[in-house]
């Protein structure tokens, strides 16, 4: 009976996490362009440009219509060409930084580490 608890609990676990994992996906080096849409700022990929990318993390500095940016993070299922976004690093290029006076050429979530390496 143990046995078949056990491998109850392990199937279920499969499963639910095979289906979460259906619904988000990593991105890494996604070309994008911030625009500000209804009052929020969004990001537009330049692969897809008919979708919205609705970021969580975007740096303040970076609310800017029209920076070109380079993002890594979690995408959520498509909802109407809207796709959530968790950015986990984002980044412009060195020009684009001193152009605009911008204080950090990257951020990245997870390592705090404010630099250019990874783009």
């Amino acid at each position: 009976m143990k046995k078949l608890f056990t491998l109850a609990t392990l199937s279920i676990l499969v499963i639910t996490s095979a289906f979460a994992s259906g619904h988000k996906k990593e991105v890494s080096g996604l070309k994008a362009t911030v625009h500000e849409i209804d009052g929020i700022y969004v990001l537009v990929p330049t692969s897809f440009s008919d979708h919205k990318l609705i970021p969580l993390g975007l740096p303040a500095e970076y609310e800017v219509e029209g920076l070109e940016v380079t993002v890594e993070g979690t995408i959520s299922k498509c909802k109407s060409k809207r796709i959530d976004i968790s950015i986990s690093a984002i980044a412009v290029e060195q020009d684009v930084q001193k152009k605009l006076g911008l204080h950090h050429i990257e951020y990245n979530n997870r390592s705090y580490a404010l630099s250019a390496s990874r783009f």
